[in-house]
Protein backbone atom coordinates (compact mmCIF):
# COMPACT_ATOMS: atom_id res chain seq x y z
CA UNK A 1 0.00 0.00 0.00
CA UNK A 2 2.66 2.76 0.80
CA UNK A 3 4.39 1.88 -2.76
CA UNK A 4 1.30 2.31 -4.05
CA UNK A 5 0.71 5.77 -2.75
CA UNK A 6 4.76 6.80 -3.56
CA UNK A 7 3.68 5.88 -7.17
CA UNK A 8 -0.14 7.69 -6.90
CA UNK A 9 1.86 10.51 -5.61
CA UNK A 10 4.65 10.94 -8.07
CA UNK A 11 2.36 10.17 -10.87
CA UNK A 12 0.13 13.62 -9.03
CA UNK A 13 3.09 15.24 -9.49
CA UNK A 14 4.04 14.42 -12.97
CA UNK A 15 0.91 15.29 -14.27
CA UNK A 16 0.46 18.53 -12.40
CA UNK A 17 4.18 19.61 -13.52
CA UNK A 18 2.95 18.72 -17.11
CA UNK A 19 -0.31 20.70 -16.63
CA UNK A 20 1.70 23.97 -15.43
CA UNK A 21 3.96 23.48 -18.52
CA UNK A 22 1.12 23.19 -20.43
CA UNK A 23 -0.53 26.68 -19.21
CA UNK A 24 3.02 28.37 -19.36
CA UNK A 25 3.26 27.75 -23.06
CA UNK A 26 -0.37 28.22 -24.27
CA UNK A 27 0.24 31.91 -21.72
CA UNK A 28 3.46 33.17 -23.43
CA UNK A 29 1.97 31.88 -26.90
CA UNK A 30 -1.14 34.06 -25.88
CA UNK A 31 1.50 36.81 -25.07
CA UNK A 32 3.27 36.05 -28.59
CA UNK A 33 -0.01 36.54 -30.04
CA UNK A 34 -0.84 39.81 -28.34
CA UNK A 35 2.72 41.32 -29.17
CA UNK A 36 2.77 40.34 -32.67
CA UNK A 37 -0.77 40.88 -33.67
CA UNK A 38 -1.27 44.49 -31.95
CA UNK A 39 -2.20 47.00 -34.24
CA UNK A 40 0.33 49.25 -32.38
CA UNK A 41 3.99 49.27 -32.76
CA UNK A 42 5.24 47.46 -30.11
CA UNK A 43 9.04 46.56 -29.04
CA UNK A 44 11.47 46.00 -26.17
CA UNK A 45 14.35 47.77 -25.06
CA UNK A 46 17.24 45.25 -23.03
CA UNK A 47 19.06 46.32 -20.81
CA UNK A 48 22.09 47.25 -20.40
CA UNK A 49 22.55 49.42 -23.45
CA UNK A 50 18.55 49.53 -23.83
CA UNK A 51 18.88 48.42 -27.88
CA UNK A 52 15.79 47.16 -29.68
CA UNK A 53 15.49 43.34 -28.82
CA UNK A 54 11.93 42.61 -30.05
CA UNK A 55 9.59 44.00 -32.43
CA UNK A 56 6.19 43.22 -33.76
CA UNK A 57 5.21 43.76 -37.57
CA UNK A 58 3.34 47.03 -36.70
CA UNK A 59 6.49 48.05 -36.19
CA UNK A 60 8.40 46.86 -39.03
CA UNK A 61 5.50 48.49 -41.01
CA UNK A 62 5.50 51.95 -39.39
CA UNK A 63 9.22 52.44 -39.57
CA UNK A 64 8.75 50.85 -43.58
CA UNK A 65 11.19 48.38 -42.76
CA UNK A 66 11.41 45.21 -44.63
CA UNK A 67 11.90 42.36 -41.24
CA UNK A 68 12.07 43.04 -37.66
CA UNK A 69 16.35 42.16 -38.13
CA UNK A 70 16.39 45.84 -39.78
CA UNK A 71 15.59 47.32 -36.27
CA UNK A 72 16.40 44.63 -34.17
CA UNK A 73 20.02 45.79 -32.26
CA UNK A 74 19.23 49.68 -33.12
CA UNK A 75 19.07 52.07 -30.23
CA UNK A 76 15.95 54.08 -30.28
CA UNK A 77 18.31 57.73 -31.37
CA UNK A 78 19.73 55.53 -34.23
CA UNK A 79 16.01 55.73 -35.23
CA UNK A 80 15.41 59.04 -35.09
CA UNK A 81 16.56 62.50 -36.49
CA UNK A 82 19.90 64.35 -34.79
CA UNK A 83 17.90 66.54 -33.21
CA UNK A 84 14.15 66.25 -31.43
CA UNK A 85 12.28 69.57 -31.84
CA UNK A 86 12.90 70.81 -28.41
CA UNK A 87 15.92 71.36 -30.00
CA UNK A 88 17.97 68.57 -27.53
CA UNK A 89 19.89 65.71 -29.05
CA UNK A 90 18.52 62.60 -29.48
CA UNK A 91 20.55 60.67 -27.79
CA UNK A 92 21.15 62.55 -24.89
CA UNK A 93 17.04 62.76 -24.36
CA UNK A 94 16.21 59.00 -25.20
CA UNK A 95 18.91 58.34 -22.41
CA UNK A 96 17.28 60.80 -20.02
CA UNK A 97 13.43 59.32 -20.63
CA UNK A 98 15.02 55.39 -20.64
CA UNK A 99 16.22 56.38 -17.08
CA UNK A 100 12.82 58.86 -16.39
CA UNK A 101 10.66 55.01 -16.98
CA UNK A 102 12.82 53.55 -15.43
CA UNK A 103 13.04 55.65 -12.12
CA UNK A 104 9.59 56.33 -11.85
CA UNK A 105 7.85 53.03 -12.98
CA UNK A 106 6.55 54.60 -16.87
CA UNK A 107 6.97 57.86 -18.91
CA UNK A 108 4.81 58.95 -21.58
CA UNK A 109 5.79 61.30 -24.50
CA UNK A 110 6.33 63.06 -27.81
CA UNK A 111 8.77 62.35 -29.78
CA UNK A 112 10.59 61.90 -33.78
CA UNK A 113 11.43 59.25 -35.00
CA UNK A 114 12.55 58.36 -38.83
CA UNK A 115 11.54 55.61 -41.01
CA UNK A 116 14.10 53.42 -43.41
CA UNK A 117 13.44 55.56 -46.16
CA UNK A 118 14.51 58.94 -44.15
CA UNK A 119 10.95 60.48 -43.75
CA UNK A 120 10.35 61.77 -40.38
CA UNK A 121 7.11 61.57 -38.54
CA UNK A 122 5.93 62.42 -34.92
CA UNK A 123 4.80 59.81 -32.13
CA UNK A 124 3.73 59.11 -29.23
CA UNK A 125 5.44 56.60 -26.48
CA UNK A 126 4.93 55.09 -23.50
CA UNK A 127 7.92 53.21 -21.81
CA UNK A 128 6.91 50.51 -19.23
CA UNK A 129 9.91 48.67 -17.44
CA UNK A 130 9.07 44.98 -16.86
CA UNK A 131 10.98 42.58 -14.82
CA UNK A 132 11.98 39.09 -16.00
CA UNK A 133 14.32 36.63 -14.37
CA UNK A 134 15.87 39.35 -12.46
CA UNK A 135 16.35 42.02 -15.19
CA UNK A 136 14.58 44.92 -16.20
CA UNK A 137 13.06 45.69 -19.99
CA UNK A 138 11.50 48.17 -21.55
CA UNK A 139 8.45 47.35 -23.23
CA UNK A 140 8.28 50.26 -25.58
CA UNK A 141 4.38 51.31 -27.36
CA UNK A 142 4.70 53.90 -30.23
CA UNK A 143 1.55 55.54 -32.13
CA UNK A 144 2.27 57.87 -35.24
CA UNK A 145 0.55 61.07 -34.52
CA UNK A 146 0.40 62.54 -37.76
CA UNK A 147 -2.76 63.05 -38.53
CA UNK A 148 -3.50 64.35 -34.94
CA UNK A 149 -0.61 66.93 -35.48
CA UNK A 150 -2.40 68.03 -38.93
CA UNK A 151 -5.49 68.09 -36.90
CA UNK A 152 -3.53 70.78 -34.77
CA UNK A 153 -1.86 72.98 -37.07
CA UNK A 154 -5.46 73.18 -39.12
CA UNK A 155 -7.11 74.25 -35.33
CA UNK A 156 -4.38 76.84 -34.60
CA UNK A 157 -4.64 78.38 -38.19
CA UNK A 158 -8.00 78.49 -37.93
CA UNK A 159 -8.10 80.16 -34.75
CA UNK A 160 -5.49 82.37 -36.31
CA UNK A 161 -7.65 83.46 -39.15
CA UNK A 162 -10.73 83.91 -36.79
CA UNK A 163 -8.90 86.14 -34.35
CA UNK A 164 -8.07 87.95 -37.41
CA UNK A 165 -11.10 88.31 -38.73
CA UNK A 166 -12.26 89.54 -35.33
CA UNK A 167 -9.73 92.00 -35.16
CA UNK A 168 -10.77 93.37 -38.64
CA UNK A 169 -14.43 93.54 -37.89
CA UNK A 170 -13.92 95.91 -34.37
CA UNK A 171 -11.35 98.00 -36.74
CA UNK A 172 -14.21 98.49 -39.08
CA UNK A 173 -17.08 98.86 -36.57
CA UNK A 174 -14.68 101.83 -35.12
CA UNK A 175 -14.00 103.58 -38.18
CA UNK A 176 -17.90 102.93 -38.78
CA UNK A 177 -18.50 104.65 -35.36
CA UNK A 178 -16.26 107.62 -35.90
CA UNK A 179 -17.46 108.15 -39.41
CA UNK A 180 -20.65 108.15 -37.73
CA UNK A 181 -19.55 110.79 -34.81
CA UNK A 182 -17.98 112.69 -37.66
CA UNK A 183 -21.23 112.79 -39.83
CA UNK A 184 -23.64 113.64 -36.60
CA UNK A 185 -20.71 116.28 -35.57
CA UNK A 186 -21.29 117.22 -39.70
CA UNK A 187 -24.81 117.76 -39.50
CA UNK A 188 -24.86 119.33 -36.27
CA UNK A 189 -22.66 122.29 -37.62
CA UNK A 190 -24.56 122.70 -40.67
CA UNK A 191 -27.61 122.74 -39.16
CA UNK A 192 -26.48 125.97 -36.80
CA UNK A 193 -25.63 127.86 -39.53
Amino acid sequence: PIAKNKFATAFLDITERKQLEKNLQESQQSYRTLFEFSQDAIATLSPPDYRFSSVNQAMVRLFRATSPDDLVGEFPWALSPEFQPDEQTSYEKAKALIEEALEHGRTFFEWTHRRMDGTTFPCSILLSPVSIHDQTYLLVTIRDITEQKQHEKELRDTNAQLEQAIAKANELAIQAELASAAKSEFLANMSHE
